[in-house]
């Protein structure tokens, strides 16, 4: 259609559009959602609001605390250091004080404004997975791994350290816990023994055990709603269920249709909606009729964390990303609509907060400044007393001084005489001031070198201390006790105070190298080497400088058995990581010596010889000798690779273990530690590309994958991997492919035991038994999986409209090209590339529905409407600028904001010069109405300020297609004419739900409400819609009729032009021989030219029908009748009648003549009188008594007149109904 046709340039209309929409006062522009995206350095695993919204903290892997602004993402304050992971976090109601838990059982609270750590401390001996302050501040919640929930007295700062509480015992990790609202009421969560309880904070008393098995994320899966009567939540197998507290019990529980892992639940602040997440999806869900509404949307990552703030803002934390989002911009109406209100109460609560805040200390800082301004009054006055004082006290002193100076003058004169007197021993004085500084000099050196010589001492009696141990540590090696020698050496190590020791070594080693006196050189460097710390990396780094200097006679241990030891210890302990690195420093520094001692140990093995010494390497073979001597042989070669074989299955084994038991940061660390050993490990290559890609680490994930395949190219594995990690990080062709190849693989490899072993692990089948072309059997095809979507597609599409508007780009699609627009869309790609060993229908199912959703239009045509061909070339959004228009763009764009990719409206999307899509489009439109996620409906000359009513007296209530767009639409939303929501004081979304809106309706059309919504499509309740569709109007005559096809389920030829009593005609007709309601032929009017049985206008259904039915005959004189009857000559002849009567046919209407059953009464008199145009007749007849007839026709002059009546089964069997398709039955 549209991708077929050449496309007209629409450059100068698109600009009188968007500057007609700009200046247009029907302002409904969509709002482009704020997005804030924060960067945590490391996994987070927990976020926060601050109560006042403007800032968020968050922590995780990174072992430290943030803050943010939640307005831009940037940092504030300074990182807090909390000593281990973080597992969750909590801000207190106040905004004074952050509370976080860690994996190595710490505590931590600190002050949020000045950012200072107030207490850490040791809450539990296991993590601490969930923290809480009480609504009041003053009490800390914490559970733990360790099975126990505590509580901790907290106030202002200081916190106590007993516990208020006996220990809340569990029978599992506790993995939430929460304060009610109030603080009485303290909820906890296990995910191990599925069990959610709730506790008195008074006395510890179990008030509710629900048997539950919660989400195992660190506090995610608990919300109380904020009456404090009712808990939330989120259980393992995707259920959300709400717990009636006061009962003690599930109330309600509903699924939330996912397949991937359930994560959080985060409650809406006024508990209309409960925001759940799984995995890194996102889903809402109305607490009322558990139905889930609005867009899904997906995360970064998986999602870990997540927190609704005051303001409905959304945090979510996952992978090393915070994203922050608002609630308002992501969520339809009219749950948008009441979260702004409440957003902006919020707003306007924490701003008169503010307020009043600044009016206390402006009122504190007046006080403060009265007092300072009496104050310094009194200065003031003081001073000036006080300067009086001082002048006088000044002219006195001047007075004084006069005296004094010539007193002074007078010494001065003597002075001089002295001076004179004294200048030769001034000299000698100068002298003595010189030799004095000289021996303050020679005082100070002499303390230093004092001071300097104590420490000397100090150093020296510690290194003789180690010395002494020396000896225990080469004689338990000179045994063969090499661990114990290496323990021996480590404790030396250890208990040696290793600064001060090694820095006076050192300093002596120099001292005596540049004295030359190389033994004492010697014996000062070996100690040192003894005293090293016990990191590989730091002994070995400090080893290098002084391996080549230590001869045997000094040092017996040799350099080799100090690495062999090292590195057997630290596999002894279980640092197979360090022992690893050890290792390889031993084979780096050692490796050419260790192969020339190989060499010589050969030659003496084959011709007895022993190994000569050279200058080069005499040390070190003197050292060879010595072992030799002393301890049995050590086999090189055969010690590194047994240590070498060992470390590597420890590694791959502890591994293996960590990924069972989910720890996939562990298992990276010890898969990396094996492949150092054995860099062209396939399998090893492949489970760190597993262990990487669980983490997030997609692009590390795939150079494992990449580089598996690179050593094997034919290993199914390495492929499989590379299509997971491709599929993290949503590159879906490239996985697609990846997968292909791994298929391919299976099918080319001859070798079920090397390539398929993998395969028949995960299964668990034995390679014996089970080829690979059964393994291959196993799995999904893409092109099985794009056949399964095709034909999802074809189902959802098949009662879809043909033609539907792109809300996205304005343009008209038909089946095909939505078709094509889906499989291009990125939704389509991962549903291929994510299938692979099943068909997942009810996934594939809800994907599809998801995105053909489609919103329809209801509204009253205005003159100029955009039409097929308008809209064919062009799109919606380039058309030129009218009040249609702009109507039709306004319809697309609630559209698009209700999250629909696509738009139904009877303007455009139906090609009137195609017979057969007029036909199927007319037939069909009340199935699209239905069918249809939404449907708008517009109110011409309904404005935003009208009063309540104004619905019911709407031109839109009038119109004959309004009707069965009502009665076909599940959701519906009415909007005034200028687009805002009528009657915007309901909250609720779907309009049919509130009984104001409905009662309007109900009103307009003369029914009440129940009788209005419980009206169906089909032959039933005939009579009623023909009362409802007797008032209204339509544009061309036909359409009274064609609008009611869908109404009645019923499907006939359309043909504008046969006139509206040919159009009626053929309609009734249709509908009597279904339904058999004879109540169609009740009315009074003027007969048809199609079938005189037949009324000519559908208005003359406005009254109800009241068929005269005769009164039922009491029981009891039934009886009596019956009783009678029986004994009479006209038993028999009276079952005959009984017989024929339940055998007369239904009425039926065909090619224009009436097939009807009926009861002829003789008429015995008339009696005649005239209203208006109409005449009116009293007719008495023999069996129904008097009867009132009105027609247009005069029946004056007629004789031998004959009432009919239609037959009714009811009269012969009262329990059948009097009216509808009861009579058919």
């Amino acid at each position: 259609m549209a991708s077929i046709l050449p496309r007209k340039s629409g450059r100068t209309r698109r600009r009188s559009v968007v500057s007609s929409l700009s200046s247009s006062s029907t302002s409904g522009s969509h709002k482009q959602a704020t997005r804030i995206e924060i960067n945590g350095r490391d996994d987070i695993f927990s976020v926060a609001f601050h109560p006042d919204c403007k800032h968020i903290v968050g922590g995780g892997d990174e072992r430290k605390v943030r803050h943010w602004r939640a307005e831009d993402g940037k940092e504030v304050g300074t990182p807090i250091d909390v000593g281990g992971t973080v597992c969750n976090i909590a801000v207190s109601q106040n905004g004074n004080w952050v509370v976080s838990g860690t994996t190595t059982g710490l505590v931590t609270v600190w002050n949020t404004e000045s950012y200072e750590k107030v207490i850490a401390f040791k809450g539990h001996d296991k993590s601490v997975c969930a923290v809480d302050f009480s609504p009041d501040g003053t009490k800390i919640t914490t559970g733990s791994a360790d099975s126990t929930a505590r509580v901790w007295s907290f106030s202002t700062g200081n916190l106590a350290s007993e516990r208020l509480l006996n220990y809340l015992q569990h029978n599992g990790t506790v993995s939430a816990v929460k304060f009610s609202p109030n603080g009485h009421l303290i909820a906890t969560a296990t995910w191990e023994c599925d069990s959610v309880r709730v506790y008195d904070y008074e006395n510890g008393l179990i008030l509710v055990d629900v048997p539950i098995k919660v989400s195992s994320l660190w506090n995610q899966s608990l919300a109380w709603a904020s009456d404090g009567k009712q808990l939330f939540t989120l259980s393992h197998d995707s259920n959300i269920s709400c717990i009636d507290v006061s009962k003690g019990m599930a109330r309600s529980r509903w699924s939330i249709h996912s397949n991937d892992e359930p994560r959080c639940i985060a409650l809406a602040n006024n508990g209309a909606f409960i925001v759940a997440s799984a995995n890194s999806w996102i889903s809402f869900w109305d607490t009322t009729t558990h139905k889930q509404f609005g867009t899904t949307f997906k995360h970064t990552a998986r999602i870990q964390s997540m927190a609704i703030g005051a303001n409905y803002g959304l945090a979510l934390g996952g992978g090393q990303t915070i994203t922050v989002r608002s609630l308002c911009d992501i969520l339809p109406p009219p749950y948008s609509d009441a979260i702004l209100v409440e957003r902006d109460r919020w707003r306007i609560g924490a701003e008169k907060a503010d307020l009043e805040k600044i009016v206390v200390s402006l009122r504190a800082q007046k006080e403060s400044s009265d007092s300072e301004i009496a104050r310094l009054h009194d200065q003031l006055c003081d001073s000036q007393r006080g300067l009086n004082e001082t002048i006088e006290s000044l002219r006195t002193q001047e007075k004084n001084s006069k005296d004094e100076l010539a007193r002074v003058q007078e010494i001065a004169k003597q002075l001089r005489n002295q001076l004179s007197n004294r200048e030769d021993s001034l000299n000698e004085t100068v002298d003595l001031y010189s030799k004095i500084t000289q021996l303050e000099e020679t005082v100070r050196q002499l303390h230093t070198d004092n001071t300097r010589s104590h420490q000397r001492a100090d150093g020296l009696a510690q290194i003789i201390r180690a010395h002494e141990r020396k000896d225990e540590c080469e004689t338990l090696y000179d045994e063969g006790r090499v661990i114990d020698a290496a323990i021996c050496l480590f404790t030396i190590m250890n208990t040696a105070s290793e600064n001060k020791c090694i820095s006076t070594l050192e300093m002596c080693g120099d001292e005596a190298s540049s004295a030359e006196k190389r033994d004492e050189a010697i014996a000062a460097y070996s100690t040192a080497l003894l005293l090293r710390p016990s990191n590989p990396d730091t002994l070995l780094v400090n080893l290098k400088p002084h391996i080549g200097i230590i001869p045997s006679d000094q040092f017996e241990i040799p350099n080799l058995a100090i690495y062999r030891a090292i590195c057997n210890v630290l596999e002894e302990v279980g640092r197979i990581a360090e022992a690893v690195k050890c290792f390889q420093q031993l084979q780096s520094e050692l490796g050419e010596d260790m192969g020339h001692r190989n060499v010589q140990a050969q030659c003496e093995r084959d011709d007895g010889s022993q190994p000569q010494r050279n200058d080069a390497t005499g040390s070190v073979h003197t050292t060879m000798n010595i072992l030799e001597q002393e301890t049995e042989p050590i086999d090189e070669p055969e010690w590194v690779a047994d240590f070498k074989a060992r470390c590597f299955e420890t590694s791959k084994q502890c591994g293996d273990d960590a990924m069972h038991t989910a720890l996939y940061k562990d298992a990276d660390v010890h898969y990396t530690t094996a492949l150092s050993l054995e860099p062209s490990s396939t399998d090893l290559l492949t489970k760190r590309s597993e262990a990487r890609a669980a983490i997030g680490s997609w692009q590390d994930s795939l150079k494992d994958a990449d580089a598996a395949i690179k050593l094997d190219p034919s290993y199914p594995r390495g492929y499989e991997r590379k299509h997971a990690a491709l599929l993290g990080a949503h590159r879906y062709d490239e996985a697609i492919i990846a997968y292909n190849d791994m298929l391919l693989m299976l099918e080319k490899s001859p070798d079920p035991s090397t390539r398929g072993k993998y395969l028949l692990d995960r299964i668990e089948a034995s390679s014996e038994h089970l080829r690979l072309a059964d393994l291959r059997k196993r799995y999904v095809s893409p092109s099985q999986t794009m056949a399964a979507i095709r034909n999802s597609v074809k189902r959802t599409q098949r009662d879809a409209p043909l033609v539907l508007i792109s809300t996205g780009t304005g343009r008209l699609c038909d089946k095909h090209e939505r078709l094509n627009e889906f499989e291009g869309d990125p939704i389509f790609k991962e549903l291929v590339a994510s299938m692979t060993t099943r068909l997942d229908d009810f996934r594939i199912t809800q994907t599809v529905r998801q995105f053909f959703r489609y919103g329809t239009f209801s509204h009253t045509w205005e003159g100029a409407e955009p039409l097929f061909n308008d809209v064919l070339h062009d799109s919606v959004n380039q058309l030129a600028a009218s009040p249609p228009v702009l109507k039709l763009m306004m319809f697309c764009m609630m559209v698009r904001d209700a999250g629909l990719r696509w738009a139904w409206s009877d303007t455009c999307c139906i090609n009137k010069a195609d017979g057969s899509a007029l036909q199927e489009s007319l037939t069909s439109m009340f199935q699209w109405y239905h069918e249809s996620a939404l449907t708008i409906v517009h109110l011409k000359g309904v404005r935003s300020d009208s009063d309540l009513g104004a619905l019911e007296k709407s031109f839109w209530n009038t119109r004959a297609w309004t009707l069965q767009e009502f009665f076909a639409s599940r959701i519906i939303r009415f909007y005034t004419e200028d687009w805002k929501p009528y009657f915007p004081r309901e909250s609720v979304y779907n309009h049919k739900d509130s009984s104001a809106i409905m009662g309007e309706m109900a009103a307009a059309n003369g029914v009440d409400v129940q009788a209005l919504l419980s009206l169906k499509p089909g032959s039933e309740n005939v009579r009623q819609k023909l009362c409802l569709a007797a008032t209204r109007t339509a544009t061309k005559p036909e359409d009274t009729s064609y609008s009611l096809f869908g109404i009645f389920d019923v499907s006939i030829p359309v043909t504008y032009g046969e006139g509206h009593q040919r159009a009626l005609g053929r309609l009734l007709q249709e509908v009597l021989t279904r339904s058999g309601d004879v109540t169609i032929l009740a009315w009074t009017g003027r007969a048809s030219d199609y079938n005189s049985c037949l009324p000519a206008d559908i208005g003359v259904y406005r009254e109800p029908s009241s068929p005269h039915i005769p009164s039922l005959i009491a029981d009891d004189e039934m009886d009596r009748l019956v009783a009678e009857l029986r004994t009479t000559p006209y038993h028999d002849s009276a079952m005959m009648l009984y017989d024929q009567l339940a055998l007369l046919q239904s009425p039926r209407l065909a090619s224009r003549r009436l097939s009807l059953s009926c009861i002829m009464f003789p008429v015995r008199s008339l009696s005649t009188s005239s209203r208006d145009s109409q005449h009116v007749y009293r007719a008495v007849t023999s069996a129904l008594g008097n009867a009132e007839i009105k027609t247009t026709e005069d029946l004056s002059s007629m004789k031998n007149l004959v009432f009919v009546h239609p037959w009714l089964k009811c009269l012969l069997d009262p329990a059948l109904p009097s009216e509808g398709p009861g009579y058919r039955r």
